[in-house]
């Protein structure tokens, strides 16, 4: 510490002093504890020292807990610095307010940086829920905080600090607060920390270590492309130990600012996307619920409490625009990634991770709460757009795409066979291993929001049976035939359905179908004497399943009438 720098820090600790006693003038008394009263949430200011370690451009960083304090050091390569008390007021938005300056205040951080919390400001404040007297060993200071904003100078070396660290002790010496409490409220906060390292830009390890239990929150990344301007990182997440791991997608872009935003989807253990709510992000996460199954994070301008997004501001609603355009593309760069990996990302359970909910994003109250309703607009309009139907092995457009009302119609026809059926080489059976039936029956809103997309074909087992004709059956081999004849013997309607169709072949190959719209009987089981009328092709009728469809459809060898009608009244028209 140079000459000019200690005199500027009993300048600093001779005003804090005056401050601090008009802050204990008993009109103004509550005040003071209101700012770190604010978090409902214990041990916040964990967090608040994680962030404020990368904004030193610290690699690592860790946790000491002991029985009567927590100590806190990391490697950051920018350290404490201090400035003139008398310039506060210009240097807070200048960017040149001094850490110290800063520590020592309530909310005057010279922090203009999008991509950071705030040097120091109120969230550091959540501290004197435990303590009355943090310390801060730095390279070039070392001094404690007393009266929650006055700096004194200290002369102890730290046994915890090696050259070119920094570390913070604070002791549980809070009045009210005692030492067990204290300790039981951090050591849970450590072990169940959410998601720290994952929208950090310096840190990569924060570990801990209590009544000799380590823990580590790390993050590597497995993957990187740029897509469009998109950086897309596979990265795997370790949270506290090796065996509590995740994997996610996290799609970050960066505005004109220099500030960045992400998206994030979680992958299960099989690398399929995992339906995982969460509060949004701001570096850490707030208490605004979203109702997405995915992860989002900006710097958002928060409510004092650092819990709420503030609602009403224009930053924060452009935040959520730009959040909401990227998490729609999203979609797209799953889609394309999981392509190229052979694997379908975007696949059936797609709809866990839509927000088709619309009224679910208007808050009911717009002066208190922000709306995240561009997410249900921009994602949908991805849906109304791009071919992100799934199918089978690939994906259709929304007027391609057909909806099964059972899997058994969408096991039945391939795609090939449903594009020759409806005229259109593009079509495509969507969601094949759910089926329409199922996803209505659940009627949580699904179903509505397909069908509000755009007119989608729902193929019910008779439209399934309808579509077919002559032409079609006449290409089928015997094998698919037997697999159609098995699909109708499932239900009494479809049987009954079936009567007027030419779904047999006779004896000539041709597709004829077993009674005629006006009940007269068409097709009869083959015997000796068959010439002159139809009978079920021998190839077909060895199948036991058209045996059985032939008995269900009363299908019998001709009789009296029958010859008559098919040699004689049937020869002279």
């Amino acid at each position: 510490m140079t000459e000019e720098q200690k005199r500027l820090f009993i300048k600093l600790t001779e005003r804090r002093n005056v401050i601090a006693d008009a802050l204990e003038d008993p009109s103004v008394k509550g005040l003071a504890g209101s700012a770190e009263e604010k978090y409902t949430d214990q041990a916040h200011f964990i967090y608040e020292l994680i962030q404020n370690a990368d904004d030193a451009e610290a690699s690592e960083a860790r946790f000491i807990l002991e029985d009567n304090q927590l100590v806190f050091i990391h490697n950051g390569e920018k350290h404490f610095s201090i400035s003139d008390v008398e310039n506060e007021a210009t240097d807070g938005k200048s960017n040149k307010l001094g850490h110290i300056n800063a520590i020592t205040s309530y909310a005057n951080s010279s922090k203009t940086d999008g991509n950071s919390i705030g040097k120091f400001g109120l969230g550091f404040k959540a501290v004197f829920q435990y303590t009355t007297t943090p310390y801060i060993y730095d390279p070039e200071f070392s001094f404690k905080i007393i009266r929650k904003i006055v700096p004194v100078l200290v002369d102890d070396k730290c046994k915890y600090r090696k050259q070119d660290e920094t570390v913070f002790v604070i002791p549980f010496n809070h009045p009210i607060r005692n030492e067990k409490t204290a300790y039981k409220h951090i050591k849970d906060k450590l072990r169940n920390l959410v998601n720290p390292m994952l929208f950090l830009r310096n840190l990569k390890t924060v570990a801990y270590n209590y009544e000799g239990v380590r823990g580590e929150y790390k993050k590597e990344v497995i993957e990187q492309r740029n897509i469009d301007g998109t950086d897309a990182k596979l990265l795997k997440l370790t949270n506290g130990t090796k065996d509590n791991t995740e994997k996610l997608w996290l799609f970050t872009r960066i505005t004109n600012e220099d500030y960045n935003y992400s998206v994030g989807f979680f992958l299960d253990e099989e690398g399929n996307l995992k339906v995982k709510n969460s509060y949004a992000f701001c570096f850490f996460p707030t208490k605004k619920d979203t109702n997405l199954s995915f992860i989002i994070n900006a710097p958002f301008l928060l409510t004092d409490s650092r819990e709420g997004i503030k609602a009403g501001d224009q930053h924060n609603s452009r935040m959520i625009e730009l959040l909401a355009d990227l998490a729609a593309d999203c979609f797209i760069y799953l889609r394309d990634i999981g392509i190229k990996q052979d694997k379908m990302l975007i696949n059936d359970d797609i709809l866990n991770f839509v927000p088709y909910d619309r009224d679910r994003y208007i808050p009911d109250d717009a002066f208190a709460d922000i709306s995240l309703l561009p997410f249900y607009e921009k994602i949908r309009k991805v849906f109304e757009t791009e071919q992100i139907f799934p199918s089978y092995n690939d994906y259709a457009n929304v007027e391609d795409a057909f909806f099964a009302n059972s899997t058994l119609i969408s096991d039945l026809y391939t795609n090939e066979q449903l594009a020759e059926l409806t005229e259109n080489e593009d079509a495509r059976w969507a969601f094949t291993s759910i089926g329409w039936e199922q996803i209505s029956r659940k009627q949580d809103g699904k179903a509505e929001y397909l069908r509000g997309l755009a007119s989608n074909t729902i193929v019910t087992d008779i439209k399934a049976l309808e579509m077919l004709d002559e032409d079609f059956i006449e290409e089928q081999p015997v094998s698919w035939l037997i697999k159609l004849y098995d699909f109708i013997l499932e239900t009494d309607s479809r049987v009954k359905k079936s009567k007027t169709l030419p779904i047999f072949l006779n004896q000539k190959g041709k597709a004829t179908a077993a009674f005629s719209a006006l009940g007269g009987a068409k097709l009869f089981l083959p015997e000796e004497a068959s010439h002159g009328y139809d009978v079920i092709s021998s190839e077909l009728i060895a199948y036991e399943s058209t045996t059985e469809l032939a008995k269900r459809l009363e299908i019998k060898t001709p009789e009296l009438k029958d010859k008559i009608f098919n040699k004689i009244l049937k020869k002279d028209t």
